[in-house]
């Protein structure tokens, strides 16, 4: 009989403990905000790029004539690298 209750009481704590398992794993991947993949679906997925921080684009500069665009003056030196988000604003 101590076999048996022992038996039992191991197979209830591997179930219980799969089905916790099982509950977790679709709730991570419950996509609950819309969006997928993240930054690392970006073009400039994280500073300076890549892994490397190399800050080298993958995409070609061909067709840039080099023309400047725009000048921002500041009142006191820029010390880092601007981040430029998906819509094209730059912060400093």
């Amino acid at each position: 009989m101590r076999k048996v209750g022992s038996i039992l009481m191991v197979l209830l704590l591997f179930g219980t403990t799969l089905l916790g398992n099982l509950q977790s794993e679709a709730s991570t991947l419950d996509d609950t905000d819309g969006e997928q993949g993240g930054l690392m679906d970006s073009p400039w997925p994280m500073y300076g790029h890549d892994i490397r921080h190399t800050g080298r684009s993958p995409y070609s500069t061909a067709d840039n004539s080099g023309v400047e665009k725009w000048r921002f003056l500041t009142t006191g030196g820029v010390d880092d690298a601007p981040a430029i988000d998906k819509d094209g604003v730059i912060y400093f």
